[in-house]
């Protein structure tokens, strides 16, 4: 028989299901439909098998924080607004001195009372505040600069994870991003001239840098991993000069694919130069320069001969600095809706798109985005809310008085729907 159903609207799913009766399935099947409104929309199965439901919302967004009060714009924790999903404690430096109890390691530059002279919040009143952000199920990272250096023996391990997790343990921490927006690419260590396999590598900083992050992450039980890369960072390892003079977070980056909360690509550096797969310059100026920023994350790339695969879009951020001024900020949404939904795209497209279920957005700081007008706050949340979902995997739902049977639920306009779907509306 022929099922035909009218146009679609927004929200509405539209159930087409095999049904077999238990008692009476020799006597053949039929096809029949069910529509029914859902809202607000469940949320998304994985595409390879269906997977337990986030804990965490569809979508994520992201902001450092620096605790300082040496600024006329500075906002306390208390005051970071509760959009941000994720609080990245940005004030964290390798110490080199050594009268400290940590050098060698990593110091958390709180700037508290008694501490601080300009302070305004104790150390008590700063972990009630983190506690509170914990309460409402926000992820409070602790934000590291990548350092490979520190990763040269085994003593200069033990000292990196006794400060880094020492921190974690007197603040309450639930999270570590390690960031590389702001280390000099080219201070990154040379790989090993023959290391040239990015999922076996073995440079000994490069092995021990993953060693030492797997101690960490085991040693909490609800505990994030996140990863904040420059926009160039990805183009320039590609090739085996690039890969070995500045591709050693590549191995890392893949040993935790399995762990990673999410990859944010930052457009930390306005003049940063950016070439698409075709060798093209990108304009940071222009909404193709988005698109192109989360080419490689989302599609993959080669790495001297050897695939490096995408990385699912619900792992992947998007990165922010200034949204303040309006061309800025619309070149960012006409990027973002190309990339998430497929319209609107200029001159870069990214092969497999488009990508309803990416992750989110961050702000370089949230302190400059409010000094700001909030901007990113009041923008980028709004946009991702607007993302419909294409579809849903299949999964298996059993009703007593039919056999199990798949449902397909489509979340779309009456114009997407005609594009991608016509031989629902044809029938068979």
């Amino acid at each position: 028989m022929s099922s035909t159903p009218g146009r679609l609207t927004l929200l509405t799913a539209h159930i087409f299901a095999l049904l077999g009766p238990s008692a009476a399935w020799q006597s053949g099947w039929s096809w029949s439909m069910v529509n029914t409104t859902i809202n607000p929309p469940p949320p998304m199965w994985g595409s390879s098998s269906m997977r337990r439901p986030r804990s965490t919302p569809s979508h994520s967004f992201a902001g450092s924080f620096t605790p300082e009060t040496t600024s006329d714009d500075y906002v306390p924790l208390s005051a970071v607004p509760d959009i941000y999903d994720v609080i990245n404690m940005d004030n964290t430096e390798f110490d080199d001195d050594p009268s400290s109890p940590t050098y060698g390691g990593v110091k958390f530059g709180t700037c508290l009372l008694a501490a601080c002279v300009n302070a305004t919040t104790s150390e008590v009143d700063f972990k009630v505040v983190v506690k509170d952000k914990l309460n409402k199920r926000k992820r409070v990272q602790l934000t590291v600069y990548w350092n490979f250096g520190d990763h040269v023996d085994e003593t200069a391990q033990d000292k990196y994870f006794d400060t880094v997790t020492s921190i974690i343990d007197e603040y309450r921490f639930n999270g570590l991003a390690l960031d590389l927006s702001e280390f000099p690419i080219q201070k990154i260590p040379a790989m090993d001239v023959d290391d040239d396999d990015y999922t076996r590598p073995t440079t000994p900083f490069v092995v021990d840098y993953i060693s030492t992050l797997r101690r960490i992450k085991a040693r909490y039980d609800d505990f994030t991993l996140s990863f904040l890369l420059t926009s160039s960072a990805f183009q320039g390892s590609a090739d085996v000069y690039g890969y070995h003079r500045t591709g050693a977070y590549l191995p890392l980056i893949h040993a935790f694919r399995a762990d990673v909360s999410s990859i944010c690509v930052h457009h930390f550096d306005p003049s940063n130069d950016f070439r698409d797969r075709d060798g093209v310059r990108v304009l940071d100026n222009s909404s193709d320069y988005w698109v192109a920023m989360l080419d490689r994350p989302l599609a993959g790339f080669t790495v001297v001969g050897k695939w490096f695969p995408p990385f699912p879009a619900s792992q992947v951020i998007v990165g922010a600095r200034d949204l303040k001024v309006d061309a800025v900020r619309s070149n960012v949404l006409i990027g973002l809706q190309c990339v998430t939904m497929g319209q609107g795209c200029e001159g870069v497209r990214i092969q497999g798109g488009p990508f309803p279920d990416l992750l989110g957005a961050a702000m370089y700081t949230i302190r400059e985005d409010e000094s700001s007008g909030g901007q990113f706050r009041q923008v980028i949340p709004t946009f991702f809310d607007g993302i419909v979902p294409l579809s849903t995997s299949k999964p298996f739902i059993n009703v007593s008085a039919f056999n199990v049977f798949y449902v397909d639920i489509f979340y779309v306009n009456a114009d997407s729907f005609t594009n991608r779907s016509p031989q629902l509306l044809d029938g068979e």
